[in-house]
């Protein structure tokens, strides 16, 4: 029973909404009935531990009941770190990955609501200005990056299109080399982002205020 209760320990750490085992008890078991009773209570308790998918990726549930040994059928391998970018200067709300071509988009966005208002007002087109100026102070952004190394999976930025209200989210399209973004100004904006310029630039082909319309985008 210890070594139950101890792996019962271990899982609770990592993994919510455990089956609950059954009740220790105070006085030594004596009579047949409790022993029969507490072993099957035991055989209930595995089972719903054995059933749980998310468990089968955790090493230590695996040496506990040999997972390796008897069922390599149900084994899941646990997730591991391969990557660890921390350069962003602003929040990340959404990436794309495409190992086929070693890219890796992301939007990101100024996650200060103080900060955000204040850029939203430096940003803003006033009713004398014939045009809205440039990007003065950045609130969102896409960013590319292109894996520069072959043995790991090392990414240096390419370029980045700044925006002045969040960028939300992202889709990006191998085929025609063409990556959209969604701000929460409405606006989706679509760059074209040649392969034959190893990605290294873009072209803006789109900007739509999607919000006044059902709008379909084929890209």
């Amino acid at each position: 029973y210890r070594q139950f209760d101890d792996l019962q320990k271990h899982l609770k750490k990592l993994h919510p909404n455990l089956p609950s085992m059954p009740w220790k008890t105070i006085m030594q078991l004596k009579s047949s009935d409790q022993i029969d009773k507490r072993r099957s209570d035991l055989e209930k308790y595995i089972q719903s531990l054995v059933t749980r998918r998310d468990l089968l990726g955790n090493d230590t549930f695996k040496r506990f009941f040999e997972i390796d040994e008897h069922a390599p059928e149900a084994t899941v391998n646990p997730a591991k770190l391969v990557l660890d970018m921390s350069q962003f200067a602003l929040g990340i709300r959404d990436f794309v990955f495409d190992f086929q071509n070693d890219l890796l988009f992301t939007c990101v966005s100024d996650m200060n609501v103080a900060s955000r208002v204040d850029s939203y007002l430096t940003n803003m087109k006033l009713p004398w200005e014939k045009a809205l100026h440039a990007t003065v102070v950045t609130v969102g952004a896409l960013e590319c990056y292109i894996q520069t190394s072959e043995d790991q999976l090392k990414y240096d930025r390419a370029w980045i299109k700044t925006y002045p209200s969040q960028v939300i989210c992202l889709s990006w399209d191998k085929v025609t080399s063409q990556v959209a973004v969604g701000l929460d100004s409405g606006l989706v904006n679509v760059l074209q982002v040649p392969a034959d310029a190893k990605f290294s630039k873009y072209k803006e082909v789109l900007s739509l205020k999607a919000h006044t319309a059902l709008s379909l985008i084929h890209i």
